[in-house]
């Protein structure tokens, strides 16, 4: 199960569309800054399948300017880390960012 969050920014004046595109999409919630022009988007797709779908989804929101991630969780990537399997952990990594 993938966890992530990211800082949304909106395009100029679009914050309550961007805000309304995020909140339409599966697995996905919009925290709004009271003070900011941006917002933090959670997303918590059940598996990776998942995940690189919403990637994709994210990336066609007109109203979003740019987004950062700042936490990544990932079950398959733990689970390697548990084991102490560094290989398989980077193999992971690497499938991540290059979806």
């Amino acid at each position: 199960m993938p966890i992530f969050s990211y800082v949304a920014i909106p395009e100029k004046g679009a914050m309550d569309t961007m805000c309304t595109d995020l909140a339409s999409l599966d697995y996905c919630e919009v925290i709004r800054s009271d003070n900011k022009n941006i917002a933090v988007l959670v997303t918590d797709a059940p598996d990776d399948a998942s995940e690189k779908t919403l990637q994709k989804q994210l990336k066609n929101i007109k109203t979003l300017q740019s987004f950062s991630m700042t936490f990544g969780y990932n079950d398959g990537l733990q689970k390697e880390r548990e084991r102490g399997d560094h290989e398989a952990e980077q193999e992971i990594i690497c499938k991540i960012c290059r979806s």
